[in-house]
């Protein structure tokens, strides 16, 4: 179903011959916040029974909420991720410079991105179908996570050729009004988070298929 980098990462899986939730996300089911909310978007749609197997696809957290600004899709995305409770919906009247300044005084990410990832690793086992979570780096450098997900997927090896594109999340980075000091805090809040949501690359959740 896919999380971060959705659009190279299912249009190889339509190249594959997969029949995929909605890259535009006509089905809701992009950027749920739990399996709880994905099982619900599934059971209203009565689509539980046409995925077997579900792909949780993220990236670096800090690359994902800089391209959110750069793209102005801020006011979608904090909608779609879970409140968080020191922040909620109020992160929407904040600008870049005014949201990576918050998060140097809390000292903590704000997005959500933390709520999803630990609803998503501690709770997959109640949807209809096995999930496997990725770093899309890994399918990028085709190393081992990569080819345990070819096998997840039942594809021959070396069928998850995406080319790598051009990085341009961090371009507005230069936008930044915020001090270097100040900018270091939150680069260190977001490296400690990509480094324990790493350690789900590769990691498969068995499912409740007998529903």
């Amino acid at each position: 179903m896919g999380e971060a980098v959705q659009p190279p990462f299912l249009k190889t899986m339509h190249k594959l011959g997969f029949e995929t939730n909605s890259e535009k996300d006509f089905d809701t089911l992009k950027h749920a916040p739990s399996p709880a909310a994905e099982k619900d978007r599934l059971e209203s749609q009565r689509m539980s029974k046409q995925f077997s197997k579900a792909v949780f696809v993220f990236n670096d957290p800090l690359h994902a909420t800089l391209s959110y600004y750069r793209r102005n899709f801020t006011d979608q995305c904090f909608k779609l991720y879970p409140k968080n409770p020191t922040f909620g919906e109020s992160c929407l009247d904040y600008s870049l410079s005014g949201y990576m300044q918050k998060v140097a005084d809390e000292r903590k990410e704000l997005y959500g991105i933390e709520h999803q990832m630990r609803a998503w690793t501690s709770t997959a086992e109640i949807l209809p179908m096995d999930t496997f979570f990725v770093n899309f780096n890994s399918i990028l450098k085709a190393n081992g996570v990569a080819r345990k997900l070819e096998d997840f997927l039942d594809v021959k090896r070396g069928s998850l050729n995406i080319p790598p594109r051009k990085e341009r999340a961090t371009e507005c980075e230069t936008e930044l009004s915020i001090s270097k000091d100040d900018y270091a805090v939150v680069q260190h809040v977001y490296h400690k988070l990509y480094s324990w949501m790493k350690q789900a690359d590769g990691m498969v959740t068995r499912g409740n298929t007998s529903e």
